[in-house]
């Protein structure tokens, strides 16, 4: 599982679903949609584009399903919500993909401690952080196929990633910097469109 707000999804995030199925062998990759994120402050464009620019993203990637799952949940939804959701536990965890300067905030996640025992991490470094403070909860792994065996443990990928970003991304279009060699072009069609992050 990939999560993010995808605000906007652009081709790192696809590039890093497709890696990460290829590393599971094939293995489809739930591209799960953080509805309302709790360590953000807001989202620029509005759940229902979000969710339909990462259809959009989506669309003809075998190995990438667009999730909605925490758009279907009810209520204050937290990470731990949705991987129960997803049926995560300590023998069959959800391997969760995250970059370095995310998985470097896990602690601060609501339900850390439950979520240790319902997910291992495959982390790609986009940021370089020294993520030894994290082993005393993730046990790190040389294999990313032993994330599966058990929750708790941690693969840190050294496979390169491209140097995008979405607030980057958010950034330039305000100040009127082409985009599109960024995103998909059904999901740079819908941001003209609509005006997203224009403002």
């Amino acid at each position: 599982m990939l999560g993010g707000t995808f605000d906007p999804v652009h081709h790192a995030h696809i590039v890093i679903g497709n890696m990460a199925s290829r590393t599971f062998a094939g293995a489809p990759v739930r591209m799960l949609l953080a509805a309302r994120p709790h360590l953000r402050k807001g989202t620029p464009a509005p759940l229902e584009d979000r969710w339909h620019m990462l259809q959009l993203a989506c669309e003809q990637e075998p190995a990438l399903v667009a999730d909605d799952t925490e758009i279907r949940l009810t209520g204050k939804v937290s990470s731990i919500d949705t991987v129960e959701a997803l049926g995560g536990r300590r023998e069959r965890p959800v391997i969760w993909i995250l970059g370095d300067d995310a998985a470097i905030k896990l602690p601060r996640w609501i339900g850390y401690e439950r979520l240790t025992q319902a997910i291992s991490i495959f982390v790609y470094q986009r940021t370089n952080e020294d993520l030894t403070s994290l082993a005393t909860d993730f046990i790190p792994s040389n294999s990313a196929l032993g994330l599966c065996i058990e929750a708790g443990q941690m693969f840190v990928s050294s496979q390169p990633v491209l140097d995008i970003s979405a607030s980057a991304i958010r950034c330039k279009a305000r100040q009127r910097i082409p985009i599109e060699h960024d995103l998909h072009p059904d999901v740079y069609a819908h941001i003209m469109n609509n005006h997203f992050y224009q403002a």
